[in-house]
């Protein structure tokens, strides 16, 4: 019954003859972005080793999908190796320049000779960044992200963490990388 009401409010505050169709723009070819973390120089201090590369696809202007793998080494003792994989919604409210991220599935996955009983874990993850395009086709990207921002899973989070010192919740990126297109006139 709530339902039906909401849908009748929609209609009565919405006039149909105000929804048009809209043309579609099918000229569109994606741009493709290879990257990989630079921030990682902070294995020198840290007692742990985290390198992360990945792939970027534009699937409309202001909007990519990007797919970074992270691979992250304890050194504090533990020996601890960890694999995380991201598959992550990226927008652009400008187009360019600053952009909000959220993940869509973020598995972390312990490897290596020290594994833990519990293997698998499910995260989920929110960017806050810049990326400048100063000196196209090369990007440098700064962005904050927050882990586990709901509070949804603290038990993994707090497991990742108690085994990995260095996995924190605040982590800072700057990836550099190549964009690239397959279209020649580009």
């Amino acid at each position: 019954m709530k339902c039906l009401v909401v849908v009748i409010i929609i209609f009565a505050i919405i006039p149909l003859s105000s929804i048009q169709a809209q043309e579609c723009d099918y000229s569109f070819l994606p741009e493709f972005w290879v990257f990989a973390d630079v921030a990682c120089v902070d294995a020198l201090w840290s007692k742990h080793i985290s390198l992360e590369a990945g792939i970027s696809v534009s699937l409309a202007p202001g909007i990519e999908v990007e797919i970074p793998v992270t691979y992250m080494l304890d050194r504090s003792g533990g020996k601890e190796q960890l694999f995380e994989f991201i598959l992550s919604l990226k927008y652009y409210p400008w187009e360019s320049g600053p952009f909000i991220a959220c993940s869509m599935a973020h598995v972390c996955m312990f490897v290596g000779p020290y594994k833990p009983l519990e293997k698998f874990h499910c995260l989920n993850e929110l960017h806050f960044g810049y990326t400048a395009t100063w000196f196209a086709p090369f990007i440098i990207e700064a962005s904050l992200s927050l882990r586990d921002p709901s509070d949804t899973f603290t038990d993994s989070r707090a497991y990742i963490a108690a085994l990995v010192p260095g996995y924190s919740r605040f982590r800072f990126h700057l990836r550099a990388g190549y964009r690239f297109s397959f279209d020649k006139s580009r």
